[in-house]
């Protein structure tokens, strides 16, 4: 997913060398990838297309790590074609995408991006299945990498999506403490228990985590499997892309701008 976060225009048609370049690029990836992989040399070349890792990822987009059929003829190396790479193409593919992809990408060298796993323009959801006794959850776990001591860098969890669509949280309910119960030693307090969350102050706010870091403490639920990650990055001006893996056996596949 590749969105434009502002109302800016940008004149991204005007290159049509890099147009073409781009579209060039596009079918040889995919002749590339539709091709069965029948010899040594052939899953070579699909292994080195292939985008393995995060970090594989950001060197590439950044142009410290050039694989071969990226350059061009004379062993030249244009970022564009660089971050080009990095494209799902099965998405690009389409002609409203790809317009917006080519603005992104021109922004992206103009403003001479670097992407660095420390920024925290980069998030990680996590996708997760959690257990409530024989129950499934799923929920998205969101992280961000920090450094919390001068040599001690982690990923840290800083959200949680997913958590009100349980069930595990009745939100249609809203409990009441009488009016007089200062009155009475707030003897009905009580009642407030274990359903909490119902009797708390209308314009007040129990973020997800915490309810979750309470559901977790308590020993309600039980972290089961990460089925997956997303990426979310920030780092192009105006921009908000995201990364995601794709396993197929062509040369476009790994993680790539979806």
């Amino acid at each position: 997913m590749l969105l434009k976060l502002s109302n800016t225009e940008e004149d991204t048609m005007t290159n049509k060398k890099f147009i073409t370049a781009i579209l060039l690029f596009m079918t040889v990836t995919m002749r590339l990838g539709a091709q069965e992989i029948v010899d040594d040399d052939r899953f070579n070349k699909v292994h080195e297309a292939r985008v393995k890792t995060l970090n594989e990822f950001i060197h590439r987009f950044n142009a410290q790590e050039v694989p071969d059929f990226v350059r061009g003829a004379d062993g030249s190396v244009d970022r564009k074609i660089c971050v080009a790479a990095l494209f799902d193409m099965e998405w690009i593919n389409d002609s409203a995408n790809r317009s917006v992809a080519l603005a992104f990408m021109d922004r992206a060298v103009q403003d001479t991006v670097m992407l660095d796993v420390h920024d925290t323009s980069i998030y990680a959801e996590a996708h997760c299945l959690f257990y409530q006794g024989k129950q499934k959850l799923s929920l998205n776990i969101v992280l961000r990498y920090e450094q919390v001591a001068h040599y001690r860098f982690q990923w840290s969890i800083v959200g949680v999506n997913g958590l009100m669509e349980t069930g595990l949280v009745d939100t249609s309910f809203y409990g009441t403490l009488s009016p007089i119960q200062h009155e009475l030693g707030f003897m009905r307090l009580g009642q407030a228990f274990p359903e909490m969350y119902s009797f708390t102050h209308s314009g007040g706010h129990i973020d997800q985590l915490s309810y979750l870091m309470a559901l977790s403490s308590a020993g309600k639920v039980k972290f089961g499997v990460c089925t997956g990650i997303t990426y979310h990055c920030f780092a192009v001006p105006d921009y908000l892309f995201v990364i995601e893996q794709e396993n197929r056996n062509t040369a476009n596949s790994g993680w790539l701008i979806k």
